[in-house]
């Protein structure tokens, strides 16, 4: 929970001309993966960041990915970078933070963030997620004119609970997941896509087994509001194919994930 492109027509994806993604948050562990992803299908990417180009990617140098340092809470600076960088045909967002400051906890952010990524020190979970993807929403949305681009958020499996979080800053950071969910699935100007992972993680930091094996263990045992921890991986092919299948939208939880994934197996 804490944690564009020539493509042959494969299960509803069409072929487009060549597309270019704007990533929000694409030098963090989730972005950083999607972007690695686009680039093995071709795809142009300006990736957005408090951080601009990420270190220890493979795929980093290539000239496909525009690494662009910005602060998308401020919205002259998503304004600025549309004009500069846009049209755009898809947006995905993965923006976000483990813990804020008014969790108590911020200094861990370091040691959990799979790409130790540490916050700046007046970040709360409703701006650097709701106000960051709200910003860029508004941006997009005012500069469509006769057709919707797809709009995918990384929110978080637990924001389907129906009773409040345990403690109060997870409630939060579930309060402004919620509130970007329903502004993407409810806009008129994009197709919004919600995916709905748990614990993401990935082969390439086996440590991640020690918290992710008993998410699994209970999913098996089908434990209540227990999701399956899902492959970073997965959720990259989910992510890429829901913008580029024009019949996809709405909310995908671990199953939907899988399902359209395998839509494109590498």
């Amino acid at each position: 929970m804490f944690l564009l492109c020539l493509l042959p027509c494969v299960h509803g994806i069409s072929s487009i001309t060549k597309n270019r993604i704007l990533v929000l948050g694409g030098s963090g562990f989730v972005g950083k993966h999607f972007v690695e992803e686009c680039l093995r299908r071709d795809i142009d990417v300006v990736s957005v960041s408090r951080r601009g180009k990420p270190a220890n990617s493979l795929l980093i140098e290539q000239n496909q990915v525009q690494w662009v340092k910005g602060d998308m809470r401020r919205m002259e600076e998503i304004e600025n970078i549309y004009e500069k960088y846009g049209p755009f045909t898809g947006v995905f967002h993965s923006i976000g933070l483990l813990f804020d400051k008014d969790s108590g906890l911020q200094a861990l952010n370091k040691y959990a963030s799979g790409s130790n990524s540490v916050p700046a020190s007046d970040a709360t979970y409703d701006d650097i997620t709701r106000v960051t993807a709200l910003n860029a929403l508004n941006v997009i949305s005012a500069r469509m004119t006769d057709s919707k681009i797809p709009f995918v958020f990384v929110s978080a499996a637990e924001a389907a609970w129906t009773f409040p979080a345990p403690v109060n800053f997870l409630e939060r950071y579930l309060t402004a997941k919620r509130a970007v969910e329903k502004a993407v699935l409810n806009s008129s100007t994009v197709r919004g896509v919600v995916l709905r992972p748990s614990l993401i993680w990935s082969l390439e930091r086996p440590q991640a087994l020690i918290s992710v094996i008993p998410f699994y263990v209970a999913n098996l045992l089908n434990v209540p509001f227990v999701d399956k921890p899902v492959l970073v991986s997965t959720l990259v092919d989910a992510a890429v194919n829901s913008i580029l299948d024009e019949s996809i939208s709405g909310i995908q939880s671990y199953r939907e994930m899988e399902s359209v994934a395998s839509r494109n197996k590498r």
